[in-house]
């Protein structure tokens, strides 16, 4: 047998569109996109409608809410006519955190308790609701009274449900809290705070009194703060008022005490007095020690003229040099003398006594000096010893000095502290005092809150354009997803690309259930101007294309799973080939035949294939039969045999094969699914051409692969591919060109019956 050169290029371009599909790289493509929507449309607007209706029902079974707003002016400073710094601030605030901090007061739970007292909203009718869900009992405690009653226990019929108030209360208070919304306008000093309800009135009550209240609670606590700001500076100032006095009061009696009248000019007189005094005691010290080593040499020379006379200063006195020179003239004159004149002479006598009279002034003199050194040392020694004594005592006293400045400093300091801080306080008790009557707050209501006509919720309108919204992207997002995990084949173009194979004709769906009756099978000569029937002669006319190279006469119809119309179309096929040829129709599904049963096959359990194939003494007209109708012949299964797959693989049917194309123009078989058993496969083997079947939206791409695999491995070439059961107006719609092409409009419409 040839090979259709058309089956090695679909071959390679499986192997090659296999590798494609691999999920390497996924393309977004908006017109596939566009198609799917298209397809899925009825499902998508279903559950838009669907979205509609649900939310519709639920708009209006909602109680309708009532909102209404105060708008509220906050001040960033305080509206005090007195501007002084708040006592009960410790650090300056931001604007933003002041602003920050009234919203939460707005907010807080103390407002919320006034406007449940002041309303009385604990036996209002719309908070009764959760008093009566607090007196009811629960269903736990229903199901234990109803144990009771089945065992004879019966409740106390005047058994009374206590309600804590206080609970009730603090449920109702939560409520409110709830309801109240704060919202600033941005870049703005004004505060929206809104209010719901279910009663419109009761709404702008709320929200009056919100803000009515916080106005109320922020003045009171302001006046509560300053009256407690004025009792405390009061206290305050008493005690710093005795401190003050006790301050200056101890100053006062220090003075009084060290007798003070001006520390820093005596003490100035002290410096220069005792400055005075240590130049003093240090030019004493000076001639002192000047003194003391010639006082020293006197003392040793005991008035000894002939000592006395080696010590330098007493040979320095002018005196002592004087009577010193006399003496030594008057000894020059009597050596001068005493050659010349004797002992006697009078010259000399008187010579002799100026000399012992210059002699005797000498020693005086001498010791004159001598007296004079000793009486300055002593004196320099009295007037250091006194000028020490009075150094130490003006450093004494200047020490006290100190004591004493220091003293009346510390003193001083603490008057003036005391002072400052009690003038600083009584000015701050004034401030407060005259604030405390002047603050006016600095919040005011612009606009209050009045009674709204429309309620806030539900928004109809936003509630339905939003489920319709949500269904749509719903409906389309299932779309997609159907169509990401659908891998069913729905279009020609789908089976070309999958499997390699040349589409050679579309087989439309068939309404009315008929694929699972007989009369599908007769379809070309009930309906011949049916597009089921077009779509028949096209598959006629592909496989006479086919022979031009050869001959095909034994032609195999085969599927990969089950119920995908083999029989069907293999009955309608041969039906056409039969209006021009001599066509012998072969019921190869032995494990389930039912071309007897759709033609009405005579005889068809006595004789058939199994028999000729088995052995048995039959001869091939005795089980032959003919369709008049069909002008065919058909070659039923017979009774169905126990080893179908060794009979259909026995060398017996192929000699009957070659038997029978010797007397039919064409052979058609009808196969079972080759991915179920494989007696397609071995059917296959013995065929000059294989036609392959595909159900439309039911069989997977990945099964359909796997079979046409399966065949190719037989070698014997697929002549192409049918889509069967496709459902032509859907797929249109869906955007196929496959479909026109194949089926133009004037081919009509499926057959009703």
């Amino acid at each position: 047998m040839d090979q259709d050169p058309r089956i090695d290029s679909g071959a390679n371009s499986l192997s090659s569109l296999q590798s494609q599909n691999s999920p390497s790289l996924i393309t977004i493509d908006p017109v596939q996109q566009l198609k799917i929507f298209w397809r899925y449309k009825v499902e998508i607007i279903g559950l838009t409608l669907l979205s509609i209706l649900i939310s519709i029902f639920l708009v209006y079974s909602m109680t309708p809410t009532y909102r209404s707003t105060v708008t509220l002016l906050i001040e960033p400073k305080d509206s005090n006519v007195a501007n002084i710094k708040k006592v009960y601030e410790n650090d300056p605030w931001t604007y933003a955190e002041y602003q920050q901090t009234q919203h939460e007061v707005l907010r807080s739970r103390r407002i919320a308790e006034r406007i449940v007292d002041k309303l009385d909203l604990v036996n209002h009718p719309e908070f009764k609701v959760a008093q009566k869900l607090e007196a009811e009992p629960s269903r736990f405690q229903k199901v234990i009274d109803l144990v009771r009653n089945s065992f004879g226990t019966e409740n106390k019929p005047d058994t009374i449900v206590n309600v804590d108030q206080d609970a009730l209360r603090s449920s109702v208070v939560k409520s409110v809290m709830a309801r109240i919304k704060v919202q600033p306008l941005i870049n703005t000093h004004i505060v929206n705070v809104h209010a719901t309800a279910k009663d419109a009135e009761l709404s702008a009550e709320i929200a009056n009194n919100v803000v009515i209240s916080y106005i109320n609670s922020e003045f009171e606590s302001r006046q509560g703060i300053s009256e407690k700001a004025t009792g405390l500076l009061t206290t305050r100032l008493e005690e710093l008022k005795k401190q003050l006095q006790d301050s200056e009061k101890k100053l006062q009696a220090f003075y009084e005490s060290e007798q003070l009248v001006n520390v820093g000019g005596t003490r100035g007189l002290s410096e220069e007095e005792i400055s005075d005094n240590s130049r003093r005691l240090r030019d004493a010290n000076k001639v002192k020690t000047e003194l003391k080593n010639v006082y020293e040499k006197i003392v040793q020379a005991n008035n000894q003229p002939e000592l006395l006379q080696e010590i330098t200063a007493i040979q320095q006195d002018s005196l002592v040099q004087s009577t010193k020179r006399s003496y030594l003239t008057a000894s020059e004159n009597v050596s001068e003398l005493e050659s010349r004149y004797g002992p006697k002479h009078p010259k000399m006598v008187a010579a002799q006594a100026r000399l012992k009279e210059a002699s005797d002034s000498y020693r005086r003199q001498l010791k004159v000096s001598a007296d004079g050194i000793r009486s300055q040392f002593q004196n320099a020694s009295s007037t250091v010893n006194v000028l020490a004594g009075t150094v130490a005592a003006s450093r004494e006293q200047i020490q006290k000095m100190d004591r004493n400045q220091y003293q009346l400093e510390l003193l001083q300091h603490e008057v003036k502290s005391n002072r400052d801080l009690y003038d600083s306080f009584l000015t701050r008790y004034k401030e407060t005092d005259a604030a405390s009557n002047l603050d006016i707050g600095n919040a005011r209501i612009i606009d209050a809150a009045v009674i709204p006509t429309r309620p806030y919720k539900p928004r109809k309108k936003l509630w339905v354009v939003s489920a319709a919204l949500l269904g749509l992207l719903l409906g389309l997002a299932l779309a997609l997803l159907r169509s990401f995990l659908d891998n069913t084949i729905k279009s020609p173009s789908d089976l070309e690309r999958i499997t390699g194979i040349p589409v050679i004709s579309i087989l439309p769906f068939v309404k009315g259930g008929l694929w699972k009756t007989p009369k599908v099978a007769r379809l070309e000569l009930d309906e011949p101007n049916s597009v089921f029937s077009e779509g028949i002669r096209t598959l006629r006319t592909s496989l006479m294309l086919s022979d031009l190279p050869t001959k095909r006469k034994r032609i195999l119809i085969t599927s990969s799973i089950p119920s995908e119309g083999k029989t069907s179309t293999s009955v309608n096929l041969a039906i056409a080939l039969a209006q021009t040829e001599k066509v012998l129709l072969i019921e190869g599904d032995l494990r389930r035949p039912s071309i007897s049963s759709y033609l009405e096959v005579p005889n068809s359990n006595e004789s058939g294939l199994a028999k000729l194939l088995t052995g048995d003494s039959v001869i091939v007209k005795d089980c032959v039969y003919r369709f008049e109708a069909g002008k065919l012949d058909v070659l039923p299964c017979g009774q169905t045999p126990a080893n179908p797959s060794e009979l259909l693989g026995s060398p017996q049917f192929a000699k009957l094969l070659d038997k029978l194309g010797g007397i039919y123009d064409r052979i058609i078989i009808d196969s079972p699914p080759c991915q179920v058993v494989s007696d397609a496969l071995l059917l296959a083997r013995i065929s000059d051409g294989i036609v392959f079947l595909a159900k439309a939206d039911s069989t997977h791409s990945r099964i359909v692969t796997a079979a046409i695999r399966q065949l190719r491995t037989t070698k014997t070439p697929i002549l192409g591919a049918v889509l069967n059961q496709a459902n032509l107006r859907k797929n249109v719609g869906y955007g196929s060109d496959d479909f026109y092409y194949y089926y133009p409009e004037y081919y009509g419409a499926s057959s009703k019956s």
